[in-house]
């Protein structure tokens, strides 16, 4: 059998030593496994960390981490919030993965047979198309976040905006340019017939958990009078809504019982930090982001984990975050702090949902989850990760992208 060679762009893939999603590593390891030969470019400048994740010379770096080969591209731009400088860094990775994919890594890896544009960004597909159409190489467009649908429910930008217009015709073109679309989003076929793009073909491949790294060996020791450990991992962002967290800590300081320790990185950390210094929040800790490889642990040392989100309207079409499948295979109860048309936790009776944005209640939830016994939060654990094991294991997801890929590659030889 031919070895199928897939390249995938995307601004924010990430490696496993560093925090945050490794949704391509994780899927590519398994792909190189059934004899694929697999290359993420990537920005050498890590949104999360605020710093360069790999340091070295010329334009761009490549390593091998379980067959997967990396290639960091250069970064000029370094920001730590949404402005001009995060644009101009979205400008240059599409530009240098165009101008490097065609050249010098050309010159050293093989020619694709397929290539993957992801759009946590809407240019990085962009750079696929156009290298795909100078290899001859079906492109494939993966929809991680909707441009600009996405703009436009945070109300950054009113339908009607002439940037919101572009981004749609270019959305758009990518899809009609695309020989298949990979969505994470369940309902992403309700928002193709709505802008017109119903005839597309779609495989919905959402986020998924390595449920054996991510599995709680040993039971947190909980007794009589024990601090509860609440513990939420990830994005200290808008999107995230983590002063509502804050006003649910302050209305719980007096219950010695709760604690809750908030561990990640973002914009609005310094702020929500002062924020909790200001209000003598001593129930609430903030730590540092850790690696993906040590997320398991952090995970497993909770009582209950907690996943927030503001009240920004980007759930109509769904959602797939990769921290809740994490969540659920850990075996943990959740509380879930969102809206979305789908609710995995509800479905699978390991938690508690609450809306965004509602202190109050979020503050119930986990009060009502640290008063049942121990027993019966880990059966409502334990349901969370058999949801995670049949629907979300990475083997299954790679499983049915890998087949989608082969399917295009077939149909253009």
């Amino acid at each position: 059998m031919d070895r199928k060679r897939i390249w995938i762009i995307n601004h924010y893939a990430n490696h496993p030593s560093l925090p945050g999603g490794t949704r391509h590593y994780e899927l590519a390891r398994r792909w190189v496994a059934d004899g694929f030969d697999v290359t993420i470019l990537c920005s050498s400048f890590h949104h999360k960390l605020h710093a360069s994740a790999r340091d070295f010379r010329g334009a761009c770096f490549i390593e091998e981490t379980d067959g997967v080969r990396f290639v960091w591209l250069r970064s000029r731009f370094r920001y730590s919030s949404n402005g001009l400088r995060r644009i101009l860094s979205m400008v240059e990775f599409a530009v240098r993965a165009w101008w490097v994919g065609r050249t010098c890594v050309a010159a050293r890896i093989p020619k694709p047979d397929a290539i993957i544009g992801s759009s946590p960004h809407p240019l990085a597909p962009v750079a696929a198309w156009r290298l795909a159409k100078r290899f001859g190489t079906p492109f494939l467009l993966e929809i991680r976040d909707l441009w600009p649908e996405t703009l436009v429910q945070m109300g950054v930008l009113s339908r009607r905006h002439p940037i919101a217009r572009a981004l749609l015709r270019l959305e758009k073109t990518l899809y009609g340019r695309a020989a298949s679309v990979i969505s994470l989003l369940p309902g992403i076929r309700a928002y193709l017939d709505g802008i017109g793009m119903g005839q597309v073909p779609v495989v919905v491949v959402p986020n998924g958990v390595d449920t054996q790294a991510f599995r709680c060996r040993h039971e947190t020791p909980t007794h009589e009078g024990a601090v509860l450990r609440v513990v939420y991992a990830g994005a200290h962002g808008p999107a995230n809504g983590l002063d509502t967290v804050l006003n649910a800590a302050q209305k719980l300081r007096d219950d010695q019982r709760i604690r809750f320790l908030l561990y990640g990185d973002g914009a609005l950390k310094t702020s929500l930090m002062q924020q909790a210094q200001d209000r003598h929040l001593e129930n609430l800790e903030f730590l540092d982001a850790v690696p993906k490889v040590d997320m398991p642990r952090v995970l497993c040392s909770a009582d209950i984990l907690l996943l927030n989100y503001a009240k920004i309207g980007i759930g109509e079409y769904g959602i797939s975050p990769n921290k809740l499948w994490e969540y659920m295979s850990c075996g943990k109860p959740i509380v879930f702090a969102h809206e979305a048309v789908n609710n995995p936790v509800a479905i699978a009776q390991c938690g508690a949902t609450v809306p965004p944005e509602r202190p109050d209640l979020l503050a119930d939830a986990v009060v009502s989850l640290a008063a049942l016994p121990a027993n019966k939060r880990r059966e409502m654990g334990q349901r969370g990760r058999a949801y995670a094991l049949q629907h979300h294991d990475w083997d299954i997801l790679a499983t049915r992208m890998a087949e989608a890929i082969e399917a295009v590659i077939s149909g253009a030889s």
